[in-house]
């Protein structure tokens, strides 16, 4: 045998299937995320215009006060009407107080003090407001409130929850 003299072929072979089956399932995983990222995005979106349409409803009226808090009882939406009632701009408010800003303490501690009797336990504070949505699902009654200024007004308060799908 001559050196170079050619004596014949060699093959190697692997069995690509596996990786074939690897690399689409990874394209069609990458497809997966790539739709659930896109549909995230549109939902945010869509979520996002939801909440300033809703956000400028409440804004533009401008006849009723519109006052909500979170649970501990901090405002976190006070729109036009609330101002115009009650003299403070939103963002004097928002995230700074609780409704009892507004109200006369003395008719606080009433309304507390029967609650209390009524449901045979302690009732102060936010609470105040709030303790006669567990009895019913909404609560309507006539309270002092005082304007920025100092004088006071008679007002009718509707109060009910406001709950997520998960409660």
């Amino acid at each position: 045998r001559d050196a170079g003299t050619l004596l014949g072929f060699g093959k190697v072979t692997r069995d690509l299937t596996e990786r074939r089956i690897a690399e689409e399932a990874l394209r069609k995983a990458a497809e997966k995320i790539g739709e659930a990222h896109d549909r995230k995005e549109k939902l945010a979106a869509e979520l996002a215009n939801t909440l300033s349409h809703l956000r400028s409803v409440v804004d533009a009226s401008t006849y009723v006060a519109i006052i909500a808090t979170d649970p501990a009882g901090l405002i976190t939406t006070f729109n036009r009407g609330a101002e115009l009632l009650l003299g403070y701009r939103s963002e004097e408010i928002i995230g700074k107080h609780t409704p009892m800003i507004f109200h006369l303490p003395q008719e606080v501690q009433n309304r507390a003090a029967a609650l209390s009797e009524f449901l045979k336990r302690t009732v102060s504070g936010f609470e105040t407001f709030t303790a006669s949505i567990g009895i019913k699902d909404y609560d309507q009654s006539e309270w002092t409130y005082l304007h920025k200024d100092g004088h006071s007004l008679r007002v009718s308060l509707a109060l009910n929850k406001l709950q997520d799908e998960d409660g």
